[in-house]
């Protein structure tokens, strides 16, 4: 007689009654917002604490920075050299970040010219020559147009021109 009961409560196939998958389903419903929010609080402190986030996080609310070049004018220029007459010509370009910096670069077009005309004169055909200073050039010359502005104005410098006669 039991065993007529306990078959009569359960539903055919013995299925699970629809009031516990409702109960179920809630509960990992409020599981999974407690883990997003644990999740979120967690994100917080890290970020208050180190500034940044983790995970590659920080790239996606941080925008990108968009490279804007000003051209400068070409250069001739004799080269430092004992032997022989050597002539340098070149063309720069140079490169920043923020567009307020424009002007700043544009008003200071004398010393820019100033500055790179020196450093160009002071080296040797042996001294562009050779294959690695190129970049080295490339460097010294940004670090001292940077000098100029008292800060890093200037991002990169290229040579769009570079002749040696």
């Amino acid at each position: 007689m039991e065993a007529r009961l306990k078959a009569q409560e359960l539903p055919q196939g013995g299925a699970v009654p629809q009031k516990r998958l409702g109960r179920l389903k809630k509960i990992l419903l409020i599981l999974f917002l407690i883990l997003i929010m644990a999740a979120g609080t967690g994100l917080g402190v890290y970020y208050v604490n180190t500034g940044a986030l983790p995970f590659g996080l920080q790239r996606l609310i941080e925008k990108p920075q968009v490279e804007l070049m000003m051209p400068a004018e070409s250069f001739l220029v004799n080269l430092k050299d004992d032997r022989a007459m050597h002539y340098l010509k070149a063309t720069v370009v140079l490169s920043y970040f923020e567009s307020k910096d424009q002007a700043l670069i544009s008003q200071s077009t004398p010393q820019i010219r100033d500055v790179v005309i020196q450093y160009l004169r002071g080296l040797s055909r042996n001294d562009i020559m050779d294959a690695g200073n190129l970049e080295i050039i490339r460097l010294d010359l940004l670090d001292q147009i940077n000098l100029i502005f008292g800060r890093e104005v200037v991002h990169s410098l290229y040579f769009s021109d570079f002749l040696i006669q």
